[in-house]
């Protein structure tokens, strides 16, 4: 037989992208495709691979059909899949596509080749694979990757190793269901094996460095039962899923993140009873400023429970639970961190099928009302966003079938981001999600109008979470900076020496915004640090670092000439966070993105870099760079980041004479809850800009008479916005609010 040279693409993966694709597509539809011969199988390729027609029939006459082993048709194909040329690469991108239907007419082939796989004999060793890029974070548990794709492999290490250049990652895999097809291949030199789709591989070690090339060493594992995984691979490939998404990224450098074990930190859940208790002790507190610590505080007493017995209050049939959480405190990763652990098999396990909705993704635009009149249904739902490719027919059926409302958990993340803004045609979707027997649902504490008998309350990092957190924050960025360690050190005992901004550590946002800021500048003289000084800090770092990208010089100069350099992004942004909150829509589509420009005056040419200063994040997949960026949707980076920089609008208005319109504001969200953080940005940018005109139209109108016949709210939002102004002499009448609140109390 005839010598092919080494196909590159069968045992190299160039990119992380191709790689994961490709082994997060169940390619199992083509079990359904009658056995027919190559030329047959092959037909209806014949417009995607050029002269197809040639390749077979030089498959057919060079194959090895000496074996009682296959079929001359089943031996041509495993010549065909391992010769060079157009076929497997074709083949692969069919597989590495979410286009479900792209796979559609290499079906009869697959059946063909998969016929042949099976029929050898099954082999144990150890084989090799090389991927062109470091994947050493893959890999960091002993959890079982399920590769649903077909992977070539060598039994020696000659073959992959030289197709790496001077860097990339080589798995030794021990496999027990290879199949050696080096009788039938094209080259019988590269000894190859193949790993069937569904094979289950984990780490068996700690990865090393062999000539600057990271080598993992896996090993293939058996499912428990092999007939019931197949009937089930819906459900695992949501579980896979989840484990391959186990990373948060840092919100200021996307390219930093960390494993959802490390960020997650036991963040505390306590009971809103005990929440209550503690509120009513504060009401009885002598008022002073460390009073208003003492309400941050509230939100910061550590009274754990078990994240996997939360259920335990519940009724028997039913298992719903409203978790709520303050701005940046950790809800979503607290869903994303579950949803890991059911994955893994170490929560719920009762459940076949957990489903992680976030709500703000029931959009118009998402979710367009049905030509049919019909309404979607919670199938609809799961398709859509628990999946990341478009379910087949074959594959929904099984879907439907499988399906039962009573052994899903539904992982609801961010009411309070939906509540205001649902469209009328998915009102009923989101009563048949709150009528399901079991789920969680997460909210800010406000705009609650559901009625649960169990109720938690996420409060934040504990004091020792804290002193972990920026140890690993800094252990990550130990190759980046000389002096890692010891920043660590000193930051913790920066925090821990001011109580202010101590209080501010507590919640994880906020936590990794001053671990960020702190990498790139001196706090020594820092003694106080409001949120407002803090989201000032950190868009002062982004602008620098946007304006970089141009010309070193920028970073030379003062804050107000920063903000002069920037003013029309800054402008930007504020026109966008404004309009978008007023609009009641956390989703940025691109006809608000255009809006925003006009009203900011800007020429997209002038400013092309404008979405990629770090405060928005891309909806679709791809992220910033990628398709047409104005034809894409948006979202602040954080909500809190959307709060501000509305916060930001109304201030300039206001120095701008524009007066009556905040004062209308004012007056129609003082108490409402869900603009309780954009009161605080107010109060605490026109006290750190020295705007004693502004601040005082602020505060006539925050004190005027209460509305709430309690006075509760009312005095709530006088708190807050205190908390925020600064408590230099500038501001006159921090003490008259000091009194004003005492005597309330």
């Amino acid at each position: 037989m005839a010598k092919e040279s080494i196909t590159v693409n069968r045992y190299v993966a160039d990119t992380s992208s191709e790689f994961k694709k490709a082994n997060q597509n169940p390619i199992f539809d083509y079990d359904d495709s009658p056995l027919v011969s190559i030329e047959e199988a092959l037909k209806s390729t014949t417009d995607i691979v050029s002269n197809i027609i040639e390749y077979v029939a030089r498959a057919k006459n060079q194959c090895n059909d000496q074996s009682n082993l296959l079929t001359h048709d089943e031996a041509a194909a495993l010549y065909l899949y391992s010769l060079q040329s157009p076929v497997y690469r074709c083949l692969n991108e069919a597989l590495r596509t979410e286009d479900r239907n792209a796979i559609k007419p290499w079906f009869a082939f697959l059946k063909l080749l998969m016929t042949a796989f099976e029929k050898l004999p099954s082999i144990t060793g150890t084989v090799w694979r090389a991927i062109d890029f470091d994947d050493s974070l893959t890999f960091v548990d002993d959890e079982a990757h399920i590769w649903w794709s077909v992977n070539s492999c060598s039994k020696t290490l000659d073959i992959c190793k030289p197709l790496l250049g001077d860097g990339g990652t080589l798995y030794a895999i021990e496999v027990i269901n290879g199949k050696d097809i080096s009788e039938f291949a094209a080259n019988t030199e590269e000894q190859e094996v193949v790993l069937m789709p569904g094979s289950r591989v984990r780490r068996k070690g700690e990865s090393m460095d062999l000539s600057g090339h990271i080598i993992i060493h896996l090993e293939e594992v058996r499912s428990q039962t092999e007939t019931q995984f197949k009937s089930r691979y819906l459900f695992e490939i949501v579980k896979q899923n989840y484990l391959h998404n186990s990373r948060i990224e840092r919100l200021i450098n996307p390219a930093k993140s960390f494993s959802i074990e490390q960020s997650y930190i036991n963040l505390a859940i306590v009971t809103s009873q005990e929440q209550y208790k503690r509120e009513r002790e504060l009401r009885s507190a002598v008022y002073s400023d460390s009073v208003l610590n003492s309400y941050e505080e509230i939100y910061g007493v550590k009274c754990p429970i078990d994240i996997q017995n939360i259920f335990q209050s519940c009724e028997k049939e039913k298992k719903q639970v409203l978790i709520f959480g303050r701005a940046g405190i950790g809800k979503s990763t607290f869903c994303r961190y579950i949803t890991n652990q059911w994955a893994k098999g170490a929560y719920w396990s009762q459940y076949e099928l957990l489903a992680l909705i976030p709500l703000r993704h029931l959009t118009t635009d998402r979710y367009p009302p049905l030509t049919s009149g019909q309404n979607y249904s919670l199938i609809d739902l799961i398709k859509k966003e628990v999946f990341s490719f478009e379910l087949s027919e074959k594959e929904e059926r099984l879907l439907r079938e499988q399906y039962d409302v009573n052994k899903t958990l539904w992982i609801l993340d961010g009411y309070d981001e939906l509540i205001s803004n649902v469209p009328s045609h998915l009102e009923e979707l989101l009563e048949k999600l709150y009528n399901t027997p079991n789920h969680i649902i997460t909210s800010r504490p406000y705009l609650n109008t559901l009625s649960y008998r169990v109720q938690m309350e996420i409060t934040g990092f504990s004091d020792d979470n804290i002193a972990q957190y920026i140890e690993q924050f800094f252990y990550q960025m130990k190759d980046e900076l000389d002096d890692a360690i010891i920043k660590s050190q000193t930051l913790t005992k920066f925090l821990k020496s001011n109580l202010s901004i101590w209080g501010v550590a507590h919640i994880p946002v906020n936590l990794e915004l001053i671990c960020s800021l702190c990498s790139n500048q001196d706090w020594s003289t820092t003694e106080r640090l409001s949120i407002t000084a803090l989201y000032n800090m950190i868009t002062q770092w982004l602008c620098r670092r946007y304006l970089k990208t141009s010309n070193d010089r920028f970073l030379q100069l003062s804050d107000d000439e920063l903000y002069q350099r920037c003013k029309s992004e800054l402008t930007f942004l504020q026109n966008l966070a404004f309009t978008a909150m007023k609009d009641n829509t956390i989703i940025i589509r691109p006809t608000l993105l255009k809006k925003a420009l006009k009203e900011a005056n800007i020429v997209n040419q002038d400013h092309p870099h404008i979405l990629n200063i770090g405060i928005l994040k891309s909806f679709v997949k791809e992220g910033v760079g990628t398709q047409i960026e104005m034809n894409k949707e948006y979202y602040f980076v954080h909500l809190s980041f959307q709060e501000y920089f509305a916060a930001r609008y109304l201030t300039h208005i206001l120095k701008e004479s524009r007066v009556d319109e905040v004062v209308e504001f004012i007056h129609d969200h003082k108490y409402n809850q869900r603009y309780t953080l954009v009161f605080a940005f107010i109060a605490g940018l026109l006290s750190e800009n020295y705007e004693t005109t502004s601040l005082n139209i602020f505060w006539d109108h925050i004190l005027r008479e209460s509305l709430d016949l309690v006075g509760l709210r009312h005095m709530e939002i006088v708190i807050i916005c205190l908390g925020e102004t600064s408590s230099d002499s500038n501001f006159t009448r921090r003490r008259e609010l000091l009194t004003f609140v005492a005597k309330k109390e």
